[in-house]
């Protein structure tokens, strides 16, 4: 069924008249066309806009004469006015053909063609029904189509918004700011790579249609309809905040200017947002390059929804530990206690907790897309608090806490009985960030019995008071060693930490994977390798 968005469509028409034709050629036109019907417009009535197929419409126009005759016109065109163009006259609409009836009858041959001279439409059509009668158009004056998008389809950009607290930092400490809060915004292109990402600050507990509206970007945002800045640290090479990508693949962090959401529904009846901005400001990760120019436009993004179940800040009793510790859970949809399903353990960064990966890695989402995609299997994905910046090892910095220790001994084995998951080897995979990069590394080092696939985004791989992974590595069995993935951003601190472990990796002769794309030590980096981990489980699961 059709829907029409918006539409919107107004018709200025002047100067309308159909002449009588005579014995010399018409417009360029030659022949002798003695049996010509000649009429004079009284008025045109404009019929709703339809689509035909994804990108070409249908544009509608009746127009009668004094008589009471009736011509309907419909042109196809892919932009919603009339573009100057030669229409043939057919027995349906398609792009560049016309279908022209007078009184219910259907032309069957002829054409209309439309010209913009000096600001006025020029037609000038000439066509016959199925008996050879013929029709003469003529028409000079204003055609102005203003119309709305109906019926939209996705686009193929993706989209994935985050609710969060906002916090006010001008003080030098966190407080939080109550009333609001941050919808941190990612789009994804149809390649994969995150192209816009904007923390948007409005009232609390909204819907994804509820965040429509216009957003002034402002540093330190946190009142209603602002956007929260891009920033950059070209002294410390990190950068993060509101940013989009552009033609040339270049980050450019937002400093000012405003920013327009808006929403369509598809025939299907989904919300897709088109988001776009003009004149902003904008400056490059190392501050060499500002503008005030620049734009962006992002048009029907599809919002990436889970399906599954989110189980969140589960707890375990921890006896090695001695404290209640904190996990969330991500369940397939359909979820059967008497199936069996692959798992997936995914490790914070420091300062970070259990819900990290659900919230700004959008591991839920993806799973679900793949698992429905058929890109990856059904799958559990277990995300565990490390109670605190640890390195998810024994006795870090000389403490005494035995976090790994409580990994394998309680943790993976409570998690294991309480959920559906397949317990061997080939089943079960391990990643993180940061933090996290370093412990699912230093795991799938320490007990390559035990995983299948390790997947370390922006990886700290050499950290005082830790264990040292190169010493892990050069006592290691190749054979008996996990697949290895490491993604990190070129203009991340870690990058040339992480480049020399995938050179010790090389030099052990270990299979891995070493993705180096744009980005930084931050969420849209991240949130775009869950994707890739997706993929590469579905490959390694297959």
């Amino acid at each position: 069924m059709k829907k029409y968005i918006g539409s919107i469509l107004s018709l200025f028409i002047a100067g309308l008249c159909f002449t009588a034709c005579d014995n010399d050629a018409l417009d360029g036109m030659q022949g002798v066309y003695a049996d010509m019907q000649n009429y004079t417009s009284q008025e045109a009535i404009v019929q709703p806009t339809t689509k035909l197929k994804k990108g070409v419409k249908a544009l509608n126009v009746d127009i009668k004469d004094v008589k009471g005759t009736t011509i309907q016109v419909s042109f196809g065109s892919t932009e919603w006015i009339l573009p100057a163009a030669s229409y043939t006259v057919a027995e349906t609409v398609a792009n560049k053909t016309c279908v022209v009836k007078v009184n219910g009858e259907a032309m069957k041959s002829g054409d209309i063609d439309v010209s913009l001279i000096g600001g006025k439409y020029y037609l000038n059509g000439l066509f016959a029904n199925a008996a050879g009668q013929r029709v003469k158009l003529n028409y000079v004056g204003e055609l102005a189509f203003v119309v709305g998008q109906d019926d939209p389809e996705a686009s193929g950009y993706m989209m994935t918004i985050d609710e969060q607290q906002v916090y006010d930092w001008t003080t030098g400490q966190a407080t939080l700011i109550p009333g609001v809060s941050k919808y941190s915004v990612s789009v994804i292109s149809p390649e994969g790579a995150t192209t816009l990402y904007l923390d948007l600050i409005n009232a609390p507990g909204k819907t994804a249609t509820g965040i429509v509206g216009t957003y002034t970007v402002q540093g330190n945002a946190h009142d209603a309809w602002l956007c929260d800045n891009g920033w950059v640290n070209p002294a410390y090479n990190v950068a993060g905040g509101s940013y989009y990508v552009d033609a040339s693949g270049v980050k450019q962090y937002i400093t000012s200017g405003q920013i327009e959401v808006s929403t369509a529904m598809s025939s299907e009846g989904a919300a897709l947002f088109t988001l776009v901005a003009k004149n902003l400001g904008t400056t490059t990760a190392d501050g060499k390059t500002t503008s005030t120019t620049g734009s962006f436009s992002v048009k029907f993004a599809s919002l990436m929804q889970a399906t599954g179940t989110e189980l969140r800040d589960q707890t375990i009793e921890s006896k090695v530990l001695g404290r209640t510790m904190k996990y969330s859970v991500y369940l397939p949809k359909g979820y059967d206690k008497s199936k069996e399903y692959p798992v997936l353990y995914m490790l914070h960064g420091a300062d970070g907790s259990n819900n990290d990966w659900l919230n700004g890695g959008k591991i839920n989402v993806n799973a679900s897309n793949a698992a429905s995609e058929g890109t990856a299997p059904e799958m559990i994905v277990i995300c565990p608090d490390c109670g605190g910046n640890n390195f998810y090892c024994d006795n870090y910095g000389g403490n005494d806490i035995k976090y790994m220790t409580y990994f394998f001994t309680e943790f993976l084995p409570t998690v294991e009985n309480l959920y559906a998951v397949k317990k061997d080897r080939a089943s079960r995979a391990i990643g993180g960030l940061s933090m996290g990069g370093f412990g699912s590394l230093y795991y799938g080092l320490l007990h390559p019995e035990m995983f299948s696939y390790v997947y370390a985004c922006s990886p700290a791989t050499y950290i005082d008071g830790a264990p040292n992974l190169y010493e892990l590595l050069s006592k290691a069995d190749v054979s008996k060693l996990p697949g290895i993935t490491i993604e990190i951003g070129t203009e991340d601190f870690l990058f040339q930490s992480a480049g020399s472990f995938k050179q010790a990796l090389d030099a052990k002769k270990v299979p891995n994977e070493y993705i180096t794309r744009a980005g930084t030590h931050d969420w849209p980096f991240w949130a775009a390798c869950t994707p890739k981990i997706m993929k590469k489980l579905g490959e390694v699961w297959q």
